[in-house]
């Protein structure tokens, strides 16, 4: 009778997990497709608003070189509005890092579930053993995959916190100018080497959304590989 009520609890047990299993990665392909519409609508904004900046920073640029004080202080109210706008879109691209962060450890956490829900099948007699070294050899793989995800958000969200703080610098130093005068012209001119900094930290950002967006593609391809082998587990395992 023991054996019958621990036979079922694992059952039960099996069957649950798997559930938990299928839903998390319905969980993780919606996400992923939404990241993946996020990221091109990201990349057609972010295009647009580098194309101003260099608008404004080439009007500003000569407005200070011919000394047209009313002409530079217009073009630098557009300047400090870009940047104010990159800095607070960094801002919230920061906070999407973490939020990646946190689902991809999510990813990793529910592989190491799956690892050892699959150790311990591997010592039930009635699995072909041939079968269990494969779904552990694809186990690992899966958490490979899955930690060097992990470890590439975390690269993003450090790179991403550096910009967003050399962002803040050159700001501040664009937020001080006072162009009354030629003295306080001659000031910004030996400040416009920044204003090409400034518009590299932009083309950093459509480099980095280029790339999430090839990410993207590829978890794509491994949450759908992964899908497909735990659909083959369960079947072999009559879990559904």
């Amino acid at each position: 009778m023991k054996i019958r009520i621990s036979f079922l609890l694992i059952f039960v047990c099996s069957v649950q997990f798997a559930f938990a299993q299928k839903l998390r990665n319905k969980t993780e392909q919606r996400n992923n497709q939404n990241e993946i519409r996020a990221n091109k609508n990201q990349l057609n904004r972010d295009k647009k608003e580098l194309a101003d900046f260099k608008l404004h920073a080439n009007q500003f640029e000569r407005a200070v070189n011919r000394a047209d004080i009313p002409e530079a202080k217009r073009q630098l109210l557009f300047l400090q509005a870009d940047m104010r706008r990159e800095i607070n879109q960094s801002q919230a691209k920061l906070k999407a890092d973490e939020i990646e962060i946190s689902r991809s450890q999510a990813e990793v956490n529910s592989n190491r579930l799956e690892i050892n829900r699959n150790r311990v099948d591997s010592r039930k007699t009635r699995y072909d053993w041939r079968d269990d070294v494969r779904d552990q050899a694809r186990d690992k793989a899966n958490q490979a995959d899955d930690l060097r995800d992990l470890n590439d958000d975390r690269a993003d969200r450090n790179e991403q916190a550096a910009r967003l703080r050399y962002q803040r610098e050159i700001n501040q130093v664009f937020l001080s100018l006072n162009l009354s005068n030629q003295a306080n012209l001659t000031k910004a001119q030996a400040n416009l080497h920044l204003l090409a900094e400034f518009r590299k930290t932009l083309e950093a950002d459509i480099n980095e959304t280029k790339r999430e967006m090839g990410e993207d593609k590829k978890e794509v391809s491994e949450d759908r590989r992964e899908r497909q082998d735990d659909r083959r587990e369960r079947r072999e395992k009559g879990n559904w």
